[in-house]
């Protein structure tokens, strides 16, 4: 887990992977960043002979909205040194769209049961994922958006979920490279793999921006936590309230 626009966090992640290699280890590295319908272009690449500089360029990065490559480039770099095989994890952004306005035809039936989608959510676990959603928004989302962004949300875990599955199967194990939000392992990726594949061995580990957060149950959400500085101080509420064309008269009032 990282937080996306944390250098720190990124290096840290090399630093696991290469760790892992010089234990003799050889996993998959399976990136929440590149969607699953860019796997041909991420394989023809590193096919040609492509470099980790111009990964981010090959893959579109900058203009698909993600931090600078720069950033992520360490990651690749030890992946590409030891021939590790990158696999791509993420749903294609039109899929993740329709799904989040509602569409029950985005996902066929194959995909949701390997996504584990017509599993059922225990109410609690989902009344806490909605205000989790809502509070992610600083309340500015109405309430009628908060399902089918959760209905999204499930949907991405569920392709993450079986990436690292299948990237793992082809190899030594996988390392998935995803937001924080991903891998909580009391519904995200590794709750999902402890469903669809119970003989998998799954270790999360964490890495987060001072001060730590409490969990609401305080049970731990990952297996080990790295705490590290912020990146970045950014009033998100403030950018939301921009986007949404909040005033503020209207901050101060609950989503409708």
């Amino acid at each position: 887990g990282e937080v996306h626009d944390n250098p720190d966090h990124h290096r840290i992640q090399s630093e696991i992977i290469a760790n892992m290699v010089k234990a003799g280890r050889r996993p998959a590295v399976v990136f929440e960043m590149i969607p699953r319908g860019m796997q041909a272009d991420l394989d023809a690449y590193i096919a040609g002979g492509g470099d980790a500089a111009g990964l981010g360029a090959a893959l579109k990065w900058k203009e698909r909205g993600w931090p600078d490559w720069a950033i992520y480039q360490p990651i690749a770099e030890v992946a590409l040194r030891a021939g590790l095989t990158l696999f791509a994890g993420d749903l294609d952004r039109d899929t993740i769209r329709a799904v989040a306005q509602g569409s029950v035809d985005a996902l066929g039936d194959a995909d949701r049961a390997r996504f584990d989608l017509d599993t059922p959510l225990p109410k609690d676990t989902e009344a806490t994922m909605l205000r989790l959603l809502s509070d992610s928004h600083c309340g500015y989302l109405p309430d009628a958006a908060l399902a089918p962004m959760l209905a999204a949300q499930r949907a991405r875990d569920g392709s993450l979920a079986d990436a690292v599955a299948e990237a793992a199967s082809k190899g030594d194990g996988a390392v998935l490279i995803t937001g924080n939000g991903h891998v909580r392992k009391d519904w995200a990726v590794p709750a999902i793999l402890a469903r669809t594949h119970p003989d998998a061995s799954v270790l999360v580990v964490s890495l987060v921006e001072a001060p730590l957060e409490d969990t609401d149950t305080g049970n731990a959400l990952a297996d080990f936590t790295i705490v590290t500085p912020r990146a970045t101080v950014i009033d998100h509420c403030a950018e939301l309230a921009k986007r949404f064309g909040k005033t503020k008269s209207e901050d101060a009032k609950p989503a409708n």
